[in-house]
């Protein structure tokens, strides 16, 4: 392993887990095998019971003794993974931070490259991109995903561009002066958290580069009720959005639109679900923050001038369902 070795820029590395015995090794093992140096790993147990503390233990107890690697386990009762990170964020020594699910792992350079842009720029969070694993399929030949640049990262993430939190790497000043992460967005807390990053003012640089494996469990389905509470998590993220460019008089047209089509498709969503209430709530922001504005595809931008929002989606729907295929 090819060390790249700063003394004075530590990285902290935090890792939330709980009763994932089986998969935290591979995120630690990725840590410990990063070409950058000093860094630091904190595992913040969420008051597993499947002998997640052994395997730490093990851990510590084989790795080479490195004075520029320092492993740090924990347990708490459980509280949730965004008040494991939080504590993760307190224990943490370093300049820089990055949070590590536990079911997740880092390519070995990722760190050092993520840091060579960070210290050239200046910047205060680098991202990269990533590749999707299944927990129980062959990845051979998996591609390479990204969110792109962002220019302003306000509007890209209003629209919903996405990467795993791995993917960041920033300053742990700006991982405090955005409060930390949150309970009550439930499945999309990693949303919330890094919006409320961009709402800092911090500046965004892409590393077009993977710096890490995203774990997928295919067999893992979102049940009804965690799909409506995700929605609902996801409507708080967007009114949010929506209550913090009014008062600090942020708005631009790119995130007018952003919001706009962010508010539209959240809107389906609902009406999918047959819940009309939170439908109409959406639609009636949406006409309030952009009223000229119209939606992509084949029905709607001629049927929603006609008939509005509600009943267009249910001709909508009405012929996917006839046609069985997705249509405007």
């Amino acid at each position: 392993m090819n060390i790249t070795n700063s003394k004075t820029t530590l990285v902290s590395v935090v890792t939330p887990t709980y009763n994932r015995k089986n998969m935290m090794l591979r995120a630690v093992e990725s840590v410990w095998e990063q070409t950058y140096r000093p860094i630091e790993m904190i595992v913040v147990d969420d008051g597993s019971t499947d002998g997640t503390e052994e395997i730490a233990k093990n851990f510590n107890d084989k790795i080479t003794k490195d004075p520029f690697f320092t492993f740090i386990y924990v347990k708490q009762k459980n509280q949730g993974p965004e008040m494991a990170r939080n504590k993760g964020i307190k224990l943490s020594r370093g300049q820089y931070i990055r949070f590590l699910d536990s079911d997740d792992w880092l390519s070995p350079e990722a760190t050092k490259n993520q840091m060579a842009i960070l210290i050239k720029t200046g910047a205060e969070v680098c991202y990269g991109n990533w590749q999707d694993r299944f927990a129980d399929k062959n990845d051979k030949d998996m591609i390479s995903l990204s969110a792109g640049e962002m220019s302003d990262p306000i509007e890209s993430l209003l629209a919903h561009k996405w990467c795993p939190p791995f993917c960041y790497l920033m300053k742990k000043k700006t991982a405090i002066e955005s409060g930390g992460w949150r309970k009550g967005y439930k499945g999309i807390d990693d949303h919330d958290w890094i919006l409320r990053i961009a709402y800092t003012g911090a500046r965004f640089v892409h590393l077009n580069k993977d710096v890490g494996y995203y774990c997928q469990h295919s067999g893992m389905r979102i049940s009804r009720d965690d799909k409506a509470t995700w929605n609902l998590s996801l409507k708080k993220i967007i009114f949010n959005g929506i209550e913090w460019l009014d008062k600090n008089n942020a708005w631009t047209e790119e995130r007018r639109e952003a919001l706009a089509m962010s508010l539209f498709y959240h809107a389906r969503r609902f009406h999918k679900s047959n819940d009309k209430q939170q439908f109409q709530e959406c639609i009636s922001k949406l006409e309030q923050i952009a009223p000229y504005y119209r939606p992509p595809g084949f029905i709607y931008p001629y049927l929603t001038p006609l008939v509005g929002y509600d009943l267009a989606e249910t001709i909508r729907q009405f012929f996917r369902h006839l046609i069985g295929r997705t249509i405007g």
